[in-house]
């Protein structure tokens, strides 16, 4: 396709020899071109690199250590040379019109600068593993029609603004990237993404949900691959990412305005991680460390509110509609 813009995609990986050649493959498979593929290995220890040699549509971008999500994608970030990026986890096989009508999408309006693809559940290809990521009553952020079946509703299969992104496969215009500093390195993993989403939102940008586009995650109960066996780290990184989003994001008055349900939602994770999981000090050291870490976030908190508070409207009007996509948010429902 003569004249499209280059398309960036990111595959982060990190010991994950048995799961990227899928995705490397299916992106054989593309309709669109032109595009770059970025695999960015964070540290690994098993045969990735090795592997990945093998692959030559793919440069490879070999990170010493293991330095999370956030700055490991933010490496990527900054050699990619396309007009949009995409940011791939490595369990992720992509359908073939994965970027056609999603890149067509960004092209047509210049205010778009997030797509968030329709993410279906690899083991069962009609199960959705998320369509987009919807405001919770308790201010984090969960996966819309997660475990639904995706002929359930015919608004699934409708365009519309959003306010978040999966992350796992959401495509980005690099002028946001840029504008914004890409995702914030101190989340490590978790939230970071959700994060540059409400950024994003906060300085005036579009997020579009594309149903066409296509992905299917090999998902587990604790998100991807990467963390499937590392619950601890899993819990810790997410629970102390949420209380720090938290602190960052949102003005006094919302923070209290939900205060019940966000004590009634904390009553629940220390219920699953600290009881039924039996990691009680991973618990307590992710609370602590959120605790000591919140001065970290004082300049970007001064910084967003405003921000926020200034859009406040629009954050209400797509609370309201999170079940299914915003067509139109200039203007309340009627």
């Amino acid at each position: 396709m003569v004249g499209n813009p280059l398309v960036s995609i990111i595959i982060l990986n990190w010991n994950g020899e048995d799961i990227f050649p899928e995705c490397l493959e299916s992106l054989r498979s593309l309709h669109y071109e032109p595009v770059e593929i970025l695999f960015v290995d964070n540290g690994s220890t098993d045969r990735s690199c090795n592997i990945v040699a093998k692959y030559d549509m793919a440069r490879l971008i070999r990170l010493e250590n293991n330095v999370g999500y956030a700055a490991g994608n933010n490496a990527g970030f900054r050699q990619a040379r396309g007009k949009y990026i995409a940011t791939l986890n490595n369990d992720m096989v992509v359908d073939a019109a994965w970027l056609d009508e999603a890149i067509l999408r960004l092209e047509e309006d210049s205010a778009i600068g997030i797509v968030s693809c329709r993410q279906m559940n690899y083991f069962g290809k009609s199960t959705i593993d998320g369509l987009y990521q919807v405001l919770a009553r308790h201010l984090g952020f969960v996966p819309f029609g997660h475990n639904r079946k995706m002929n359930k509703n015919p608004l699934y299969d409708q365009p519309g603004f959003v306010l978040g992104a999966n992350g796992g496969s959401a495509i980005y215009r690099k002028e946001l990237i840029d504008q914004l500093q890409g995702f914030d390195e101190r989340f490590f993993a978790y939230f970071e993404e959700i994060d540059l989403c409400l950024r994003a939102f906060a300085h005036g940008w579009k997020c579009l949900y594309v149903p066409s586009a296509v992905v299917y995650h090999k998902a587990g109960k604790r998100g991807g691959a990467s963390f499937s066996k590392q619950i601890d780290q899993y819990y810790y990184y997410r629970e102390r990412n949420r209380i720090w989003f938290l602190f960052k994001t949102y003005p006094a008055s919302t923070l209290i305005r939900h205060l019940v349900f966000i004590v009634l939602y904390e009553l629940r994770i220390f219920r699953v991680v600290a009881i039924k999981n039996r990691l009680p000090l991973v618990y307590f050291r992710s609370r602590i460390h959120a605790i000591v870490g919140l001065h970290y976030f004082f300049a970007q908190r001064k910084a967003i509110v405003p921000l926020i508070k200034e859009r406040m409207i629009e954050l209400n009007i797509f609370f309201k509609r999170k079940k299914i996509p915003c067509f139109d948010i200039s203007r309340p429902e009627p």
